[in-house]
């Protein structure tokens, strides 16, 4: 191969300056290929979606409602577990960049509702009642963020209904 001297006239290339540029292209070459070759379909990511909020959804339905002040620390507790279950599903999930914005919005309206179930869980274990109160009037709001979030990425299984 020839290259340009210093001199402006042709000269051969060295081993190193060719495989230093074989080495570039052929990095380029890779990174250009695997961008996204990992990533899930729209249909894949709604399949897996599915799945996971079905059994989220089951697994919830097994809970009794609390019956005294003791089980809503609770119940409140087992909420935000699951909660946590189901966003460590979904974090080994990778969407493609289309449904990346929706996705992460879903999954940042999950992380919020388990933090208000925590939050209310702790309240009741303390028996602060005012606190109980003011966290429960948040949470038709986080809940209609989790359904929004769902409902724009087009995954309808994890809404609340």
């Amino acid at each position: 191969m020839l290259g340009t001297g210093s001199d402006g006239h042709s000269q051969p290339l060295g081993c190193g300056t060719v495989r230093r540029a074989l080495t570039i292209v052929s990095l380029l070459a890779l990174v250009a290929g695997c961008g996204n070759s990992d990533s899930l379909s729209h249909q894949e990511l709604m399949t897996r979606m599915t799945a996971a909020c079905t059994n989220w959804h089951k697994y919830q339905s097994t809970l009794e409602d609390p019956e005294s002040a003791d089980d809503v620390g609770r119940y409140m507790h087992a909420q935000a577990q699951m909660i946590d279950t189901l966003t460590g599903t979904l974090a080994k999930l990778n969407p493609s960049g289309d449904d990346q914005q929706h996705f992460d919005a879903f999954v940042a309206a999950l992380d919020g509702a388990s933090d208000l179930f925590d939050q209310m869980a702790d309240a009741a274990k303390a028996d602060d009642s005012p606190q109980m109160e003011a966290i429960s009037a948040r949470f038709d709001e986080a809940g209609a963020k989790v359904d929004t979030t769902a409902k724009a990425l087009g995954a309808t299984a994890c809404t609340g209904g």
